[in-house]
């Protein structure tokens, strides 16, 4: 589970920790990776760093992201 203190954001640091974390998968053979978001800002945020949206529930604000690494 991966988040960033309000007050912290728009500092990258966000991106840079999921750039560690889809390095880490490259390196023990991941080829893809995929998250759930219930933030609504959230998918936003993983579109700006190369994520899509591979599905969405509205009723509870899910958006489900994945991205190819």
């Amino acid at each position: 589970m991966l988040w960033v203190r309000e007050d912290l954001r728009g500092q990258r640091i966000g991106s840079r920790l999921l750039a560690e974390a889809e390095q880490a998968g490259r390196e023990l053979g991941a080829r893809n990776a995929a998250l759930e978001t219930f933030e609504r800002q959230a998918p936003a945020f993983y579109a700006k760093n190369g994520y899509r949206e591979a599905a969405r529930l509205d009723d509870y604000y899910l958006a489900v992201m994945r991205k190819r690494l």
